[in-house]
């Protein structure tokens, strides 16, 4: 995984006998720590802040957002193309 320092990965095992620990790594010092099976990331702990930013965001709130961004390309399309044909009368 992308990002993630190796001191903070961990097998299913090793999880599983140390949740304890890992719960007041996450917590206390705020370290996110992923968890493999089989070398492959399967899940992760966070900080309740981060999970909580994660799960506000509105279901729809991306495609919401990219609506609202394309409506505003298409505004400043029209608007530059407007100014185009305005300038070529002109020259």
């Amino acid at each position: 995984m992308q990002g993630v320092r190796m001191q903070n990965v961990i097998n299913a095992y090793k999880a599983r006998t140390n949740f304890g620990e890992l719960l007041n790594e996450v917590s206390y010092q705020k370290k996110s720590i992923v968890i493999q099976r089989a070398n492959k990331d399967m899940a992760a702990l966070v900080p309740m802040e981060i999970f909580q930013a994660i799960v506000d965001v509105p279901e729809n709130g991306i495609e919401l957002y990219s609506n609202q961004r394309i409506a505003e390309f298409e505004k400043a399309d029209a608007i530059s193309a407007d100014l185009k044909q305005k300038l070529d009368s002109i020259i």
